[in-house]
């Protein structure tokens, strides 16, 4: 009983795919519902219409002499079956040529709304490995479903308008005929829908694997993988894992399959003794002249089409079901919520720095992880200064970035701008006025102006005017001139562009966070790419870009950090050491020993 409490709990998904569908598709769905219903009734007039036509052949037989005189009797039926044909004919091509487009405007419309949800979702949601199992089985076993769906619907609805008029016309001759047939079927629709119950719950629980088979793949083809898969001989160990996995899960699905087959063969062969039982009682009845010959041709053609209706019926309906439990995935996907999408109903108050960004004592541990990404946090960044944190990794200092760009929310303790919490301001308005460079920043496989004008795209595409003094700003002028087309040159392999070393990349990423105009600039290991000599000259032009603004730097170069007018050491989520670089070596404490060993290093790579 566990399944039919399933398929009635799962039967709501139905309407709300009609209406996705509607949304996508609008008229072409209605005129696909039109000719569905054509094609239902047509079978109905086509055997009704062969039984006349034959039953007036056998009547002209017994008028030879007459037969002459009445063809034109014959010949509109003739035609009328002919016609008959030919519509039925237009109508399957009308029909299969809209469930092409239908098909085509569905995947769209729900790749763009995964698209949109995407980008609606709290970051956290991106540490969930649960997560990436929803959004796989929303864009991998989700995206055909609605319109597999739609189609398996009509099927229902046309073979059930086909299968209830047979039945009716069946009824006329003997009312028995209908039961016998509706129930010799019944017994094996418990056993598709349990079969199909029993594949939906594997294709869940293979999940994994099957996103382990495309991570494999993905190894074993990018060029980001490429150099060291050579170099540590690991091709053939990637290989296999790949093998591996990709015949367990094949191997499952065939077992499934084989059963499924097992039960197909017995709904088969079970309708063909029904079938065959009918049709002896049929002929016995015409040998006794109770059935002429056209009855029998219509009991024949209709329990033909009964018996096909009732196999494409069983089918569907398992093919509905199991349709509806993929796209129960979707719509889960669709029905995740975040506070950000919350955020999004309330007044925002403005994101203003005048004095200072205050950190409370908070507290942020990632989802499915042991480890504390910041413990009690404190600290205070004040305004139109330059702040830096220096720390080791895993300190916390990028999990600090994303809580400043609310990206996540405190679970504990509170961040404040100006006496106000982050909490009162949306998102929308904190990343509006925020700049920020991440250390794993984003190499657009676009042209260089491109790259350049999406950090400040929001307020319109920036004139080249902008673009031009942001790379002056960021140091990649020199890398850009040397390019083929300049600011319209391609980067990246993808499309066939020219590929730039990790620090040209860094000043593209520097110079598109250079062009928008923020209150609260933040830049995570800014310098990382660059020799001394790059990064002295870089860190005056940074000086002279963030006059007047609030600025954060996380840095691991205490050359670096010895520009900021506040520097604070992090080590396991919390602060261990503050104040400017002289207040700081004096202290003698982590940041002395580790400026002098990296003084010490730098002096010895230099002779």
């Amino acid at each position: 009983m566990f399944y039919y409490k399933k398929l009635l709990n799962q039967i709501p998904y139905i309407p709300k795919t009609i209406k996705l569908i509607y949304k996508a598709t609008g008229k072409i769905t209605v005129l696909w519902s039109l000719l569905t219903f054509l094609q239902g009734i047509l079978p109905l007039v086509f055997i009704y219409s062969i039984k006349i036509f034959i039953d007036n052949i056998k009547y002209l037989e017994k008028r030879q002499d007459l037969l002459e005189n009445d063809l034109h009797k014959i010949l509109p039926q003739v035609f009328f079956i002919i016609t008959l044909v030919l519509i039925g004919e237009i109508i399957k091509s009308m029909t299969k040529n809209l469930r092409i487009h239908q098909g085509e405007l569905v995947r769209d419309y729900i790749q763009t709304e995964i698209h949109r949800k995407s980008l609606s979702l709290d970051l956290s949601f991106f540490e969930s490995p649960n997560f990436y199992d929803k959004l796989y089985r929303a864009k991998i076993d989700s995206i055909n479903r609605p319109i597999a769906l739609l189609e398996n619907f009509g099927y229902l609805v046309q073979n059930s308008i086909t299968l209830l008029s047979v039945l009716i016309l069946l009824f006329i001759y003997k009312w028995w005929i209908p039961f016998v047939l509706v129930l010799g079927f019944l017994p094996i629709l418990p056993l598709m829908i349990y079969q199909t119950l029993k594949f939906h719950n594997w294709r869940i629980e293979s999940t994994t694997e099957q996103r382990k088979s495309i991570y494999y793949d993905f190894l074993l083809t990018e060029r980001k993988s490429a150099s060291e898969l050579r170099l540590f001989n690991l091709g053939d160990y990637f290989s296999n894992l790949f093998v591996k996995t990709t015949e367990k899960v094949r191997n499952e699905y065939k077992k499934i399959n084989n059963q499924q087959m097992i039960i197909e063969i017995i709904s088969v062969s079970w309708g063909l003794v029904i079938f065959s039982l009918i049709m002896v009682w049929s002929i016995l009845q015409a040998l006794k002249g109770n059935l002429s010959i056209g009855s029998i041709t219509l009991i024949y053609l209709s329990l033909d089409k009964a018996q096909k209706s009732i196999n494409i019926l069983f089918a569907n309906i398992t093919e509905t079901y199991k349709n509806i439990m993929f796209i129960e995935n979707l719509f889960d996907f669709f029905n995740l919520n975040t506070e950000n999408e919350h955020d999004k109903n309330k007044l925002s108050k403005p994101f203003i720095i005048k004095s200072s960004i205050k950190i409370k004592d908070v507290c942020f541990q990632y989802p499915f992880s042991d480890r504390i990404a910041l413990d009690n946090l404190t600290m205070e960044i004040k305004a139109n200064q330059i702040t830096a944190i220096v720390g080791t990794n895993g300190a916390g200092k990028s999990t600090l970035i994303k809580m400043l760009c609310k990206l996540y929310s405190p679970q504990k303790g509170l961040i404040e701008v100006d006496g106000v919490d982050y909490q009162d301001i949306t998102s929308e308005e904190i990343q509006k006025n925020t700049v920020v460079l991440f250390q794993d920043y984003l190499k657009f496989n676009m042209q260089v102006d491109q790259n350049i004008g999406f950090g400040n795209y929001n307020n319109g595409f920036p004139e080249f005017s902008e673009i031009e003094k942001a790379s002056n700003s960021s140091g990649a002028v020199k890398a850009i001139e040397k390019l083929p087309n300049s600011y319209k040159t391609m980067l990246g392999r993808w499309f066939s562009g020219s590929e730039l070393s990790t620090g040209e990349w860094q000043k593209i990423a520097l110079a598109r966070a250079f062009i928008k105009k923020a209150d609260l600039i933040i830049f995570d290991e800014p310098t990382s790419a660059m020799d001394s000599w790059a990064e002295s000259e870089w860190m005056d032009k940074f000086k002279k870009r963030v006059k007047g603004h609030t600025a954060l730097i996380i840095t691991h170069r205490f050359t670096t950090a010895v520009q900021a007018d506040m520097i604070y050491v992090m080590d396991k989520g919390k602060v261990i050491e503050q104040g400017s670089h002289d207040e700081l070596l004096n202290l003698k404490g982590q940041y002395a020993l580790s400026w002098l060993k990296q003084i010490n290093q730098s002096e010895k790579s230099e002779l």
